[in-house]
Formats: C-alpha cells, structure tokens, sequence
C-alpha cells in the first residue's frame, strides 16, 4: 500500500511538473507581398531562436521556390525585409535589414519559375560637404529601393549619416536604375541632396 502511495505522489510530481513547464514558443511562418499577378508571394519564417529567412514561393501551393535572404547570427538574428514587384510580376526588389547600421537592396528578375538575382552596378559615393568635420558615420549607404517607374526603371535611395556634436548631417542619394534586354542593370540617374539638422 505505502509502495502503491508514494508511486502515485511521484506521478502527481511528474504532471505537475510538466504543467508548471512554460509552453514551447513555436516557429512564426507568414506569406506576404504577393506577385501582381497573385501566382508568387514571400515566406518569411522566424524561429524563436535561429537564423530567420526569406523564402519566394509559390502562393497557392507554398512551394519554396528560392532562398532570398536570411538573418546574421552575429546580430540576434535580426531580419526586416520590404518587397516591391513590377506590375507584370517579373522583376522585384528586396529592401532588407540584417544589423543596425543600414539596409541592403537585391533585384531579382523571372522567366517562368525561375527567379535570378541580377548583378548591380557600382554605385555613387557619398559626398559630404567639405566643412562636415569630425563626427561619426552612424547610418552607412543605407539603401533602399522606392518604386518601379512605368518605364521600367527603379528609383533607389542611399542615405548617409553623420553625427557631429551638435547636430547631424544626412546626405541622401537618389538613383535610378534601368535594365537592357538582357537584364543588365545600369546607372540612369543620380543626384544628392545634404541636410543638417539640430541634434
């Protein structure tokens, strides 16, 4: 009887033991920014721990289709990503973030189901004003992509800045890049404008 009773009391510690054990965060998987043409979206799976990723798949069927990026370990696995698609769903482009210090872009073009990132071309430096003096650069080429044009063409903005003792410069480069037949990309377009502001 008291064997019978103590095992009882461990059976009642083990379940309320595995009560007391705080859920298991699940991994967040979400389809976003489809295609224009509602046949591709994106799979962005963030793990509660791990290297987080963007996926081009498939929308009906969810089939991963190619890898677009994925989070840094280095920098807690951080990933934020924007995605602007051309009306006729062949070409896209990839605002993302991966650390603190600035955004990346990367312009993917499609025949059929296939999907190739495109090479870019080299693009302008940042020119401060001669008297910028000391300071230090706390945003580098943050780049972002900020619309397809009707010709085909994409804007793309690189913004700089510099943190001075009393005030902050920020240089802001706008580009526009155009595509040949073969998908190569080019410089079309770029000017700058530079703004000071109190800190």
């Amino acid at each position: 009887m008291r064997k019978a009773l103590l095992g009882l009391i461990s059976v009642i510690a083990i379940v309320c033991s595995l009560c007391a054990q705080e859920p298991r965060e699940e991994t967040e998987k979400t389809i976003e920014y489809p295609s224009p043409d509602g046949r591709f979206a994106f799979l962005f799976t963030r793990p509660p721990e791990g290297r987080k990723t963007l996926d081009v798949v498939e929308k009906d069927s969810g089939k991963i289709l190619h890898r677009i990026v994925e989070s840094d370990e280095s920098f807690r696995d951080r990933l934020n990503a924007e995605v602007i698609w051309t009306p006729d769903s062949k070409r896209f482009a990839v605002t993302y973030m991966l650390n603190r210090r600035g955004s990346g872009i990367s312009i993917y073009s499609r025949t059929g189901d296939t999907f190739r990132e495109l090479k870019l071309p080299n693009l302008p430096s940042v020119e401060l004003p001669a008297n910028s003096g000391d300071g230090k650069i706390t945003n580098v080429d943050s780049t972002s992509a900020v619309r397809w044009e009707k010709d085909g063409s994409l804007v793309v903005e690189i913004e700089t800045t510099k943190s001075r003792a009393e005030d902050v410069i920020t240089a802001t480069r706008t580009i526009v890049l155009g595509f040949d037949q073969r998908d190569r990309v080019k410089l079309l377009k770029s000017t700058q404008k530079v703004k000071t502001e109190k800190d």
